[in-house]
């Protein structure tokens, strides 16, 4: 049997995939042999003891990534207190509050109220209630964003395995 990492057009980590002897390796995957890993390798002037294969690096560099892009994008549209209060701070509530963010700038009114992540609804008193809800989300989605960075920039430095497998979402 063979070891397959199947990785997409993109270059993203999908799954393994193990294929019996005999079948040709699908056009999309990259194969890796087992016997390969951590075996001395010559770096064109010695042999190095227990060296990784550039290619396993790469597939768990790429599935790290992937790992630590799903957990940004939560990390994005997970709740967030302002004011006070806790507020949803899905897709749709970001996108609500945003639009009437934009509509009281142009001169509608502001709603009275605006409801809390555990349905009470809270007086809006002026534009800036709405901006400290908007920027709660803001600063955690920049936060969400700059962790992701950091994560995905050791990711790409670690030369080993193990290194890559420490690389945690906080």
């Amino acid at each position: 049997m063979r070891q397959i990492f199947r990785i997409d057009q993109s270059g993203l980590y999908l799954e393994d995939v193990i294929l019996a002897p005999g079948v040709a390796t699908p056009a999309d995957c990259v194969e890796i042999q087992p016997q390969g890993f951590n075996q001395p390798k010559w770096n064109g002037t010695t042999w190095v003891e227990g060296v990784e294969p550039e290619e396993i690096i790469l597939q768990f560099q790429l599935k790290k990534k992937a790992e630590i892009e799903a957990a940004r994008d939560a990390a994005c549209y997970a709740d967030v207190t302002a004011l006070g209060h806790t507020w949803q701070a899905d897709i749709r509530s970001q996108d609500l509050l945003n639009k009437t963010i934009s509509l009281c700038a142009l001169g509608l009114p502001l709603p009275p109220t605006w409801r809390t992540l555990d349905n009470i609804d809270v007086p809006i008193t002026g534009m800036a209630d709405l901006l400290a809800i908007a920027g709660a989300m803001a600063y955690q989605t920049q936060f969400a964003y700059s962790t992701s960075w950091a994560l995905k920039a050791q990711g790409l430095a670690a030369t080993r395995v193990q290194q890559i497998e420490t690389i945690v979402w906080p």
